[in-house]
């Protein structure tokens, strides 16, 4: 089956709603990149390169008792665990492609390969009842949505009908919804799918056409979205029934997405989306990653401009940025979940 999307409607940000900025300087965790929380909020997995091979890692919170899980000589990359903590859902070159395979995190079996797609699978999330998987499908330059049951079983792919491609998905709490990256001629725009299984339907529901948005990172209790942009405004929140405000501002050109640009960590309020940028000038990041209890961050800063120029740190290094606000309690936004 394919997924089919109906467009309904478009969510623009257009003034600041003064969303909490950083609490803490980040603190510094360990050299590696694309990190994810486990459930517990005791560990994390990520990823390290070491003599030109990329495997997944597993350390606590503050750094310490750093374990590698994956030791093939493939690109092993993209980690995200389980609801239950047991397992690691990540994307491999192991089987000459770009599939998924599912890793028992006790190291008592070997990993499991979940997809064999044609095209390359890349950037998994477990939905949170544990029995689905959303991932991006590559193929042939185009890029959508596929989801594919936990345990294994038939992809269901979501086709882009729309003008953008799909890709970068995280689950909103409920299960129902999705935050995903609708890209266009190389501009990333964030959106929300609602998921209708039953009849094999995506409908977009919301879409912030302001920025080069990447990478969501969905607040496990509230289902706020934080995400990562080359734009460096707080824009913040608007009535999507102000009609004539939503056709003056779709004039404002939008800009592509820079990969000599720093990039920044916004984070997306509740409701008519407002947001508030939380990392500060001139470093940039990539990758946040929630902690369970909605209150930090992880993430990776690549480096930082000096002048003009952007200087790359010489290893990425993952960062904890604690603090960025207190969640409301789950259901209080339920028009996003």
């Amino acid at each position: 089956m394919q997924w089919r999307a109906r467009f309904t409607g478009v969510l623009l940000t257009v003034t600041l709603l003064g969303l909490p900025a950083l609490a803490a300087r980040p603190v510094p965790i360990t050299e590696g990149s694309e990190p994810a929380v486990s459930p517990d909020g005791e560990h994390f997995a990520f990823v390290r390169w070491s003599s030109g091979q990329a495997d997944i890692y597993v350390a606590r919170l503050d750094g310490s008792d750093v374990r590698r899980v994956t030791k093939d000589p493939a690109q092993d990359s993209q980690p995200a665990w389980s609801p239950d903590g047991r397992f690691i859902v990540f994307s491999s070159r192991r089987s000459g492609g770009r599939d998924l395979y599912v890793l028992d995190v006790s190291g008592q079996t070997p990993p499991r390969r979940l997809t064999d797609l044609p095209g390359q699978e890349l950037e998994p999330d477990w939905s949170p009842d544990g029995k689905l998987i959303v991932f991006t499908v590559v193929d042939k330059r185009k890029m959508s949505l596929g989801i594919v049951p936990a345990a294994g079983g038939a992809v269901e792919l979501y086709d882009p009908v729309r003008r953008a491609e799909e890709s970068d998905a995280c689950w909103l709490p409920s299960g129902a919804r999705l935050a995903v990256v609708l890209d266009s001629d190389g501009r990333g725009e964030l959106g929300v799918l609602r998921i209708d299984q039953e009849n094999g339907l995506a409908e977009v529901e919301l879409e912030m056409p302001f920025s080069a948005e990447l990478e969501p990172a969905c607040n496990p209790v509230d289902g706020r979205i934080a995400f990562t942009s080359n734009d460096d405004a707080t824009p913040g929140l608007f009535d999507e029934d102000e009609k004539r405000a939503l056709k003056h501002f779709r004039k404002i050109p939008k800009p592509e997405i820079a990969p000599d640009q720093p990039r920044y960590i916004h984070l997306v309020g509740k409701g008519l989306f407002s947001t508030s940028r939380q990392t500060k000038k001139p470093y940039s990041w990539e990758h946040p990653a929630w902690t369970p209890d909605g209150r930090s961050l992880l993430a990776v800063r690549l480096g930082r401009m000096k002048g003009a120029r952007f200087a790359p740190e010489e290893q990425p290094v993952i960062y904890l940025l604690r603090g960025i606000y207190r969640p409301e309690k789950t259901g209080s936004d339920k028009e996003r979940k």
